[in-house]
């Protein structure tokens, strides 16, 4: 069999990195990884998710702290937020984005004590163990993700992000069946999830030899996304198992156009 290169440590970074604790975005977790990740839009519901009004000093610093974060200004972001929590100690939604900032800053330890707080504050903050499941895993903490993002799960059934990067967890854990079946779920919650496709489709590669459904999930993905290039070499490989070189060589040379790193086929 033809196995892709691209390996779900590799991908799941990535993830994090453009959506922010969901990494994958807004509902991967982008920014979150998902590296996930993107650190995420439904992390950050804070007021939602607290059902209290802030201070409007408070407020300000939050909301500017959520401001600096979007931009990539992590220390600045981590400084509002801290601000925030000098004027209010209980503010879980403040705990929760100077974890993400932290996070994004590759501080682990420092992320998942602020999302503990978080949760200690608020235990039904879906986006804080969504969060924390991020970071574990960035640690390499695989079970302990795979708890925090089903305890997201179990508070938000409709988190489309929870169940993908659960789905990257269990691929850690070699659990390929419950893999593909967090992949599916994400899917039928948001249809648009190219990152959900993606990830499908290698494990319909890589594990089930199943090249004519993973090429169908790569497509997909495509369609999703049009400078996807880590998804065109994977369907690359995917023609190449099947036998067609020709479809595979422009793959290859898609994928390589858009991003000359990704590791295509060799004919």
């Amino acid at each position: 069999m033809i196995r892709c290169f691209l390996t779900v440590l590799a991908l799941a970074a990535m993830l994090a990195s453009a959506c922010g604790p969901a990494s994958a975005q807004s509902d991967a977790g982008k920014t979150a990884a998902s590296p996930g990740q993107r650190a995420g839009g439904e992390a950050g519901a804070q007021n939602a998710d607290t059902g209290e009004e802030p201070d409007p000093g408070v407020r300000d610093y939050d909301n500017q702290g959520k401001q600096y974060l979007r931009n990539g200004q992590f220390d600045e972001a981590v400084s509002e937020f801290a601000k925030a929590l000098e004027a209010n100690p209980a503010d879980a939604d403040a705990y929760l984005g100077r974890g993400r900032a932290r996070y994004r800053k590759n501080e682990y330890n420092r992320a998942l004590d602020d999302f503990s707080k978080a949760i200690e504050l608020n235990h039904n903050l879906a986006g804080a163990y969504f969060s924390r499941g991020l970071a574990w895993r960035a640690k390499g903490e695989f079970e302990k993700a795979v708890a925090d993002y089903t305890e997201a799960i179990a508070l938000r059934p409709d988190f489309a992000a929870a169940y993908l990067q659960r789905g990257v967890a269990w691929e850690d854990l070699k659990s390929y069946d419950r893999a593909l079946t967090d992949y599916t779920a994400a899917i039928g919650l948001k249809g648009d999830l190219a990152d959900a496709y993606f990830f499908r489709g290698l494990v319909f590669l890589n594990t089930l030899s199943d090249a004519d459904r993973a090429a169908g999930d790569f497509s997909k993905a495509i369609e999703l996304d049009p400078r996807n290039a880590k998804a065109y070499c994977g369907r690359s490989f995917a023609w190449a198992a099947m036998g067609d070189t020709d479809k595979a060589k422009a793959d290859a040379a898609k994928a390589k156009q858009i991003d000359p790193s990704v590791i295509v086929p060799k004919f």
